[in-house]
């Protein structure tokens, strides 16, 4: 399989539809008004003959059943996936919205089920350059995040101080749910944006990781405080890691004198989340 095919394969997966079907159309909209999917991709372990898990969507019916990338799949809905095409795997991924999967996960050699339902899934199939989109990010705080604000959602309150929640025009590739928050006189702004929300603290583990490289990748930093870990309660697990713009190893960002990228993952026992802040901060290592 070539590499567009392959990029357009993974893509239908993840909508839920099958090879034949997307490719057969350049709009798969009206076909995911009645047929979902679970929000992974897929493809084929050779040396097993089993289809295995690529990559999760999150918040997405696999992520929040606990999949894991890397699961090999046994059944679908008591379907033997041994031996089957991965598109023969992806149409039984696929299925009406609201309708149940009921999967058998080959994991570490021990069989374990999951139960979820399809839901109406989409792609951003034109997603940019994450270090591109990063380098937008950080630069607009220069002008306290006007270029990327978009309207006002709501006020909001806390015991010691207060603020407005905004929309952002602004979503790096790979994220969702972003938004500007404006606490005090306004001079105090966050922007803050979820990458992967799922049950599996296993893959939200990979997805932080993944996440912190990418950061590495983009931007020459120093890090003031790395991988540092609180535990409140058995239940809720909270890691972080805090990178600071220096201006003097980064005179792009010479107007801006200290900016803070702030990642952290939070499991609460039921759920994991993966999310990104940035801020100028008058607070933070320096």
């Amino acid at each position: 399989m070539n590499s567009t095919k392959n990029i357009l394969f993974l893509i239908a997966i993840f909508l839920g539809l099958s090879l034949h079907s997307y490719s057969q159309s350049s709009d798969p909209k009206p076909q995911t008004d009645k047929f979902g999917g679970i929000g992974v991709s897929v493809d084929i372990d050779s040396s097993v003959m089993l289809p295995y898990i690529v990559d999760i969507l999150s918040a997405k019916p696999g992520a929040m059943a606990g999949l894991r990338s890397g699961d090999h799949i046994i059944s679908i809905n008591g379907w033997k996936t041994k031996g089957k095409s991965q598109e023969q795997v992806a149409g039984k991924l696929r299925g009406r919205v609201g309708s149940k999967v009921d999967m058998v996960i080959d994991r570490g050699g021990k069989d374990v089920n999951f139960e979820m339902k399809r839901e109406h899934i989409e792609v951003n199939e034109k997603a940019g350059n994450f270090c591109e989109e990063l380098d937008t990010l950080l630069k607009s705080a220069v002008d306290s995040f006007v270029n990327i604000r978009a309207e006002k959602v709501s006020d909001i309150y806390f015991t010691e101080y207060s603020g407005r929640l905004f929309k952002s025009k602004l979503e790096l590739p790979g994220f969702d749910s972003s938004e500007l928050r404006i606490f005090g006189s306004g001079n105090d702004y966050t922007f803050s944006e979820t990458y992967f929300s799922g049950k599996d603290l296993v893959e939200s583990s990979k997805k932080f990781n993944d996440l912190i490289n990418a950061i590495k990748d983009c931007l020459p930093y120093t890090v003031c405080s790395s991988y540092s870990e609180r535990v409140d309660t058995l239940d809720d697990h909270i890691i972080w890691v805090t990178f600071e713009l220096n201006k003097v190893k980064n005179p792009n960002y010479a107007a801006i004198q200290r900016a803070i990228i702030d990642l952290r993952m939070n499991c609460d026992g039921t759920n994991c989340t993966v999310w990104l802040n940035y801020f100028l901060p008058p607070f933070g290592c320096k």
